[in-house]
C-alpha cells in the first residue's frame, strides 16, 4: 500500500503568489504517462479553471503542477496529481494553505 497524501504539508501560499508545485513519484515507483493536476477547494469542487494556470510538465520522476494562483486568504486547498507507472493508475495530493 502506498501512502497518497505528500509528507510535505501543509504548504503556505499567499494570496497574491503564483506557484507551481513540483511531486517526485519516486516514492511511488516512478513516472510513465498521463499526468494530470486537479484543484480543489476546501468543499471538494474542482477550481481547476480559475485556479491553475498554463500546463503540467513532467521531467523524468517530477511532475510539476500548473501555477496555482488567485487563492483567497485563510482557505485550505488540495492539489491532487495523477499519474501512470507500470500500467497503475497512482494518485497523490498535497494541502495548500492560503494566507494573505
Amino acid at each position: 500500500m502506498t501512502v497518497r497524501h505528500v509528507k510535505e504539508n501543509p504548504h503556505k501560499q499567499g494570496e497574491d503568489e503564483r506557484v507551481a508545485y513540483v511531486l517526485d513519484t519516486t516514492n511511488w515507483g516512478g513516472y510513465s504517462s498521463d499526468a494530470t493536476c486537479v484543484l480543489k477547494d476546501s468543499t471538494g469542487v474542482n477550481i481547476s479553471e480559475t485556479n491553475l494556470s498554463g500546463t503540467i510538465d513532467t521531467t523524468g520522476v517530477l511532475i510539476t503542477s500548473p501555477l496555482v494562483i488567485g487563492l483567497t486568504a485563510g482557505e485550505d486547498y488540495r492539489l491532487e496529481f495523477k499519474w501512470v507507472y507500470s500500467g497503475n493508475t497512482l494518485e497523490a495530493w498535497l494541502d495548500i494553505e492560503a494566507e494573505e
